[in-house]
């Protein structure tokens, strides 16, 4: 449960930076401001990109552990 908290959180930060890109490129048209929540964004959702294949490939060797310990 906690880890999936985490991971709604880390989405929910994703969709708010988002929504504040959008409005703030809106409003700044290519400023500087502009750029840095676009960098704010990329690095939020790279980071839940690796922590989704980080776990899958941790289940995918805990199941192949598993599999070989049988």
């Amino acid at each position: 449960a906690q880890r999936v908290a985490v991971g709604l959180t880390c989405v929910a930060e994703i969709v708010l930076k988002l929504a504040e890109y959008l409005y703030v490129a809106e409003i700044a048209k290519g400023t500087i401001a502009a750029g840095a929540y676009y960098d704010s964004l990329v690095d939020n959702t790279t980071t839940l990109a690796g922590a989704l294949v980080g776990a899958a490939l941790g289940l995918a060797l805990a199941r192949e552990l598993r599999r070989r310990t049988r």
